[in-house]
């Protein structure tokens, strides 16, 4: 956990959007194991970051299920069951059907036009086409503006 290491988003994201990404990432990959205790003060020093933008980044951790906090405890990284998985997944999966829904709704001639871009892009990438990547810019769908 020696000499932190922010990932590079956009120029314009706060040290609070990098940490959240950077953390993000350890928690999925595994780097941060599940139930390990997360040290606000050791995390500050690794990425010479203020408790306030660590602490903006971990409450975005908490509110997509990846941290957990108890009094007297402090925060912890989840360790899911295979329930709490399904559980995650079923809220998951009737949440972007409704977002799938409203921008259809809510969309205009210049998103379809985008997508239509996107699409051709996509097709014209073998590995996309054969099946053996999937496009997903990190960040797309669980990344939010607050």
């Amino acid at each position: 956990m020696e000499g932190g290491q922010l990932q590079a988003v956009e120029n314009n994201q706060s040290l609070a959007e990098r940490l959240f990404v950077t953390l993000r990432g350890e928690i999925v990959e595994g780097q941060l194991a599940a139930g390990s205790k997360i040290s606000e003060p050791e995390l500050a020093r690794r990425f010479s970051a203020s408790r306030g933008s660590l602490r903006e980044a971990l409450m975005r951790l908490e509110s997509l299920g990846l941290l957990e906090r108890r009094v007297h405890v402090g925060a912890r990284v989840v360790d899911l069951t295979e329930r709490g998985l399904l559980d995650l997944y079923e809220v998951r999966e009737a949440l972007e059907g409704m977002a799938c829904r409203l921008a259809a709704q809510n969309r205009s001639d210049e998103d379809l036009t985008e997508l239509r871009q996107m699409l051709a892009r996509h097709e014209q990438q073998e590995e996309l086409q054969a099946g053996k990547a999937y496009f997903q810019p990190e960040g797309i769908s669980t990344s939010t503006s607050a």
